[in-house]
């Protein structure tokens, strides 16, 4: 049996968790195919969905993994889920699962909007697995909210999502519907959602150079899960086509300070949006499994 696991992690989290996955499913003797998103040239900056898709071998099981931005699966996540072959139940099966990171505050319609895009090109979704993780810009605050998530708090959920999904392709344990009856109501809980792309580009800063700090390790470039950040006459640069996801990678692991973004409004409203529902930066972990 086979699992194609798919995922795009832009600050760690996400291929984190799928890495974890991988190991249960090959702890049962089950072969994986990984296929990871980030920094993938065909598709960054390209945009070529469909020469990524051609490398997705023939699966019992297709697993898609991203992270939760301003309460949406990020939209490059779900732009594959769109273009995906529809399922033929031969080299491409109809079971599916999902899982998610998210930075403490909400996971959002992210799963709900997977299982719906999935349905539209045959896949039943049986489980979802939302695992609370370090929140990418939080790093840059005085406050950085789930600092170090995941870790091992989160393996047996991962093994309970695994052995739970293998049930069900194996036809132990198939329920009548999949999940995504189960999130309709997510929608109703967030409505008016904005579209998370317009939201980044109006309320994030661009990126700047300090050139005169820049020592010129190119670590930004490197760290760019989607290759915005390139060289040109020995510096670190954007490309013309802003393709940014605002990670804030580059500002976090600058040695130098020579990234330049004024985050200077997000820990207010972190802060806020946390004791909205009474939670904590440094809180227990809030991952759940949805079967």
């Amino acid at each position: 049996m086979k699992v194609v696991i798919i995922y795009f992690s832009p600050c760690g989290s996400t291929g984190k968790v799928a890495n974890f996955i991988s190991k249960d499913f090959e702890r049962l003797d089950w072969e994986v195919q990984l296929l990871n998103m980030t920094k993938d040239l065909d598709l960054f900056p390209n945009g070529d969905f469909l020469k990524f898709i051609n490398r997705i071998e023939s699966h019992d099981l297709l697993l898609i993994g991203g992270p939760i931005y301003i309460d949406h699966l990020h939209y490059n996540v779900l732009d594959l889920i769109t273009r995906l072959p529809k399922a033929d139940d031969i080299s491409h099966s109809s079971n599916a699962g999902v899982f998610t990171t998210f930075g403490k505050i909400t996971p959002g319609v992210g799963t709900a909007e997977a299982c719906k895009e999935l349905g539209k090109v045959g896949r039943k979704t049986w489980a979802a697995l939302e695992v609370d993780s370090e929140h990418c810009v939080s790093r840059n605050i005085d406050y950085p909210i789930s600092e170090g998530l995941p870790g091992d708090e989160v393996l047996e959920l991962v093994k309970d999502f695994v052995e739970y999904l293998i049930k069900v392709v194996d036809d132990k344990e198939r329920p009548l519907k999949d999940i995504e009856s189960k999130l309709v109501s997510s929608f109703a809980e967030f409505p008016n959602l904005a579209d998370e792309r317009l939201v980044t580009i109006n309320s994030f800063p661009d990126i700047e150079f300090n050139y005169d700090l820049c020592e010129q390790c190119y670590i930004c470039v490197d760290k760019c899960p989607v290759n915005y950040l390139v060289i040109k006459d020995g510096y670190p640069t954007m490309l013309p086509d802003d393709i940014c996801v605002h990670c804030t990678n580059c500002l976090y692991y600058c040695p130098n300070g020579a990234v330049v973004m004024d985050l200077y409004d997000k820990k207010s409203f972190y802060m806020k949006q946390l004791a909205k529902q009474k939670l904590e930066p440094d809180g227990i972990s809030i991952s759940r499994l949805i079967k």
